[in-house]
């Protein structure tokens, strides 16, 4: 009787693992779809509405949801401003600030 709990609980404690696991992975894709749409949106700015990347980043980030919009909108700034060496290193650090690995 006590060996059947333990496998009843043993069964139900590697389901709601699980099931958390895939409420996890699903949050992330749903995170990259996200991600990928605000690219695209980028990317439309640049080729169709003939905007430089800074204002690209502006019109896109103005109407992005959270953390995205401060990671856009501070893109922005440092472009804008000139303030740092590259296009590359001023995406890792803002990246890296603004957006949760």
């Amino acid at each position: 009787m006590i060996k059947a709990i333990g496998a009843v609980m043993v069964i139900l404690a590697g389901s709601g693992w699980g099931m958390l696991q895939a409420a996890k992975i699903e949050e992330c894709y749903r995170q990259m779809r996200y991600l990928r749409k605000l690219i695209f949106r980028i990317r439309s700015e640049i080729r169709y509405s003939r905007r430089v990347l800074p204002e690209a980043f502006l019109s896109v980030g103005s109407e992005a949801q959270e953390p995205y919009k401060m990671w856009l909108l501070s893109l922005y700034e440092r472009l804008e401003n000139r303030q740092g060496t590259s296009l590359a290193g001023i995406w890792e650090e803002e990246t890296r600030t603004h957006l949760p690995v």
